[in-house]
């Protein structure tokens, strides 16, 4: 099995400029260019710009916004952005993070001050876009996707094994329905090998109240005094050891092909994964049913949560076109006419409430707007997913949690993966956790005060 190679500083700076922008559309001469990054090749980026300024003309007529491709993830883009930051070369208007990196682009003071811009909507926000936007009292960032919690499973297979849904509740339950699903569907109830996604341990320590990612605000970490780091770890080995997963991880060449050979038969993920299971697997569009993660007791509610709070736009206020960024940015996410049109063009959930109404109307009956294909069409998430996705979607965000982030978030991150791998590959428990919090406090040392 290979795995993805994740980009370098150094081949970041061996680009010509900080990445490859993507084609774009044909703009107005007077509109104002706008450099847009984000990380998997930045390709829905560009479809939502495109498509939003075909729908809303005062869109496309003042911006000419362009997708910028930092990477492979957020990780690789948070690098490219603190390249672009020392060096004062190419940096971008409007840069998509996790909200796992903000807090240390915010702390550095290297972020646009938002509040302005939000003072006429931020109560039409869901309370988890709020917290998504802004770091202590202050908006640093335009919310993008509130990555609530979400199950998929696929409904014939575990129709097919007699798996009762309300069995998952319990750790226990769940990895006997994953062996249900081994001997009477022919496949797994989840995909988990040895280097875990980065976003996992997140999802889980999300669920336990008050959890730091990973310092508290006096500088201590925190990694073998909350009960939840160890809870998080002893969850993901009980799945490996007991055999119920396919031993691939996500984002490695296997993943796709494992999903659409029907070897994967549910995710415990987020709702952005509403985007690529329609690619991975077009044919079995109505097959995937969605819900609320399962409790797992003995582990904290894990209804509740997130997976790094979620995604968000900031805007570096050295960019070139700061304020336009932030001028197009409100427009398209923060007004009813561009939110709307955002959700047409990629299936991207509004996230103020005054338009919750006209939102689900839509996704109860999708139409396709011009110029997008039959193909593309279909693999929109309320005709993938079916009419119900929306409505369960929206009722997910009432459970969302978000971590709270130090500012070297980014970097213990990075640690913690590592620890995790080596402990699912032998390493004692308890030995792992403190070799984490060693290196974190070796390595980055108070994170609130550099």
């Amino acid at each position: 099995m290979t795995r993805f190679s994740r980009r370098t500083l150094l081949q970041l700076a061996g680009a010509s400029a900080l990445a490859t922008a993507l084609p774009i559309r044909a703009y107005a001469q007077s509109a104002t260019p706008i450099k847009w990054m984000s990380w998997g090749g930045a390709t829905n980026i560009q479809k939502l710009a495109n498509s939003v300024a075909s729908q809303v003309p005062a869109i496309g007529s003042a911006y000419a916004a362009t997708a910028v491709d930092g990477g492979q993830g957020d990780q690789d883009v948070a690098a490219a952005l603190r390249l672009g930051l020392a060096s004062g070369q190419n940096l971008p208007d409007i840069v998509q993070l996790n909200r796992t990196q903000v807090a240390e682009f915010a702390a550095s003071g290297e972020l646009m001050d938002l509040n302005s811009v939000f003072s006429d909507v931020k109560d039409d926000l869901y309370s988890g876009a709020q917290q998504l936007a802004k770091v202590g009292d202050n908006f640093v960032a335009f919310p993008f996707e509130l990555k609530s919690k979400l199950f998929y499973y696929r409904a014939d297979l575990f129709e097919k094994a007699g798996v009762d849904m309300a069995s998952l509740g319990t750790v226990d339950g769940f990895i006997a329905a994953g062996k249900a699903l081994q001997q009477k569907a022919g496949t797994n109830i989840l995909n988990l090998g040895p280097q875990p996604a980065g976003y996992w341990l997140g999802e889980l320590i999300s669920a336990y109240p008050d959890s730091r990612y990973f310092a508290d605000e006096s500088g201590h970490f925190t990694v073998t005094s909350n009960p939840a780091f160890k809870a998080a770890f002893g969850f993901l080995k009980n799945l490996v050891g007991s055999g119920v997963t396919n031993k691939i991880d996500d984002w490695s060449s296997d993943w796709q092909p494992a999903i659409a050979n029907g070897k994967v038969a549910s995710f415990l993920n987020a709702n952005w994964l509403k985007f690529f299971l329609p690619k991975f697997a077009p044919e079995q569009t109505g097959k995937w049913s969605v819900t609320l993660w399962p409790a797992l007791t003995p582990l904290a509610d894990q209804r509740y949560g997130s997976e790094a709070g979620g995604s968000v736009f900031v805007i570096p206020k050295k960019a070139p076109n700061a304020k336009a960024a932030a001028d197009y940015l409100h427009k398209v996410f923060l007004e009813k006419e561009g939110a709307l049109a955002a959700f047409t063009a990629l299936g991207t959930t509004p996230l103020i409430k005054s338009v919750k109404d006209d939102f689900l109307t839509r996704a109860a009956k999708p139409t396709k707007p011009a110029g997008m294909s039959d193909t593309d069409f279909a693999l929109q998430p309320a005709n993938y997913f079916g009419p119900t996705f929306a409505r369960t979607e929206i009722g997910s965000y009432d459970y969302v949690k978000v971590l709270k982030y130090d500012p070297a978030a980014s970097k213990g991150l990075d640690i913690i993966n590592q620890w995790l791998q080596k402990y699912l590959a032998g390493t004692d428990l308890d030995t792992a956790l403190k070799s984490a919090q060693s290196d974190m406090e070796s390595q980055i040392g108070n994170p609130f005060n550099p």
